[in-house]
């Protein structure tokens, strides 16, 4: 439990120096700028997500024993999906935009992409804390901080901004590689039948994957594309839910701390334990968003006179947080069933229901219809999953 609270502290932090980023950009770029330079980050992260095919819960499902040599087969699976992912994302890019934006946007897909395989190596890797996978996270975001606020000075673009980013966000990958999986790097041998095996047995997982990113991206990515909405628009609403999402990242190291709960007994006690720590993060996020909601109230000037109500988008996208921090807590018991196709199947019309009503409401009322459609996506999916969730609970004697 203290290697968990640990590690929360070090993510949090990790999400503080995002966040300060975040916010020192929207300072510099303004609104529209922001909007621009936020905009692609949020694309690169769904193309992380969907190229990725869900291979690193399926490890999970999967990989019973914690032996070294799954963590060196399991490596070698990431490395070679970071690998083709950051090819397809270069060459596709080309097809948008210049040669320097798309080397950029390759590098930010491997760099959010192996924050997801690396947290769930760590599940498996019991030689390695949790707390230390963090750290390198950690250090990532501070140099990048430190590095825009820099450069600041010299370039006040958002492709230069882009591209510290990028750079920063691969800083962990190669820590990592560097301190934890040499070894595993020198001695790299993908077995072909392995990796065919994974995706094979992740079935419907890469659905979910696909459709959860519609349930986040799909009201900022319309919103854009929305020709009676003004940019500047989209950088607040791409700010404030910046904001929510980088409170949530924190929860990529609880749910290691559920999946081990369950990794060895699956009854009620350990539901109910599930159930405890669920509400004591939900209270602990409520009182954070509730927090920063009234910080910016008051100080908003601090960013800019064009984020004066993004207060209001921060309060109403906290109740989004909320239900999607449920939804993830529940997940390891699911993928530990292996009811992998439930929670594709939800995540699908979850996500495809916010796509939709994101149309109609941000036609109708602008940014704060975005942010309705992301609050209803959430909200479906954690309805399902809670309704699952209890049948479980009640069939555990």
């Amino acid at each position: 439990m203290h290697d968990l609270i640990f590690a929360v502290f070090i993510r949090y932090g990790s999400s503080f120096f995002s966040l300060l980023t975040s916010l020192y950009v929207a300072r510099q770029l303004g609104a529209e700028g922001f909007g621009k330079f936020s905009l692609i980050i949020f694309i690169c992260t769904a193309v992380a997500s969907i190229l990725s095919f869900s291979i690193q819960r399926t490890v999970l499902m999967f990989t019973s024993k914690s032996v070294e040599v799954n963590v060196k087969e399991i490596f070698s699976v990431y490395f070679f999906v970071i690998i083709v992912s950051a090819s397809l994302s270069f060459g596709i890019s080309l097809f948008y935009t210049n040669i320097l934006l798309s080397l950029i946007i390759s590098i930010i897909v491997v760099g959010i992409q192996w924050q997801f395989f690396s947290s769930a190596l760590a599940v498996l890797n019991e030689s390695y804390s949790i707390k230390k996978n963090q750290f390198f996270f950690f250090i990532g975001r501070g140099v990048g901080l430190l590095f825009i606020y820099l450069l600041s000075f010299f370039y006040n673009n958002y492709e230069t901004y882009l591209l510290i980013m990028a750079l920063c966000l691969i800083l962990p990958l190669l820590l990592e590689i560097t301190i934890v999986y040499k070894k595993c790097l020198y001695s790299y041998e993908l077995k072909s039948k392995y990796l065919l095996e994974k995706i094979k047995k992740s079935g419907w997982m890469h659905l979910d994957t696909i459709f959860s990113q519609l349930i986040i991206f799909s009201s900022s990515f319309y919103l854009s594309q929305a020709s009676s909405q003004h940019t500047e628009s989209l950088g607040m609403y791409n700010l404030s839910q910046q904001i929510v999402i980088s409170s949530l990242i924190v929860v990529s190291v609880f749910q290691i701390y559920i999946s081990r709960i369950i990794k060895k007994r699956l009854d009620r006690d350990s539901l109910k334990l599930v159930i405890t720590r669920f509400f004591q993060f939900s209270l602990a996020y409520i009182i954070l968003l509730t927090l920063v909601s009234i910080f910016f109230y008051f100080n908003y000037g601090l960013i800019g006179i064009e984020f004066r109500e993004l207060y209001l988008y921060i309060f109403f996208m906290s109740f989004a947080g909320v239900f999607s921090l449920g939804s993830k807590v529940m997940l390891p018991v699911f993928v530990r069933l292996r009811e992998t196709k439930f929670v594709s199947i939800t995540t699908v019309f979850s996500g495809s229901l916010s796509l939709v009503s994101s149309i109609y409401l941000i036609n109708s009322y602008g940014p704060y219809g975005a942010v309705a459609s992301f609050c209803i996506g959430y909200c479906i999916s954690f309805v399902f999953f809670l309704y699952k969730f209890l049948g479980v609970l009640k069939d555990e004697h």
